[in-house]
């Protein structure tokens, strides 16, 4: 039930209160899972601040974007990420170390991305 100072949201200002992407919120109205207000002459959907918090979307913690299931470990020297064994990306290498020690590097990114992390010597 919308209140009297219930405010409108746009797509951006839902997805930086659910710490996800744009695309995220839109594929959510789509999906019907969260409702929308009203959509604009122009075709931009609003939604009202109430629904956005009573919708129980999945949060995700500003400082835990996602990665779990995830690991992040050292290979050949270089700070790697990979999901179910394949390789996301390279997160740091050489000169983007900037003299600290590869696993280091691995474990504070892993803490900080809700990774797991995995020592080298054990892999």
């Amino acid at each position: 039930m919308t209140k009297i100072t219930d405010r409108l949201m746009t797509p951006a200002e839902v997805a930086s209160y659910y710490a996800v992407d744009a695309k995220t919120v839109t594929r959510w109205a789509l999906a019907g899972r969260l409702p929308v207000a009203r959509i604009t002459p122009g075709g931009h959907r609003r939604f009202w601040e109430s629904d956005v918090k009573a919708a129980g979307l999945p949060k995700v913690d500003a400082h835990r974007p996602g990665l779990s299931g995830h690991t992040i470990t050292v290979e050949d020297g270089r700070v790697v990420e990979r999901s179910h064994g394949d390789l996301v990306k390279v997160c740091a290498s050489g000169a983007g170390l900037d003299g600290v020690e590869p696993e280091a590097v691995a474990r504070d990114r892993a803490a900080l991305y809700g990774a797991t992390y995995v020592p080298a010597a054990t892999r």
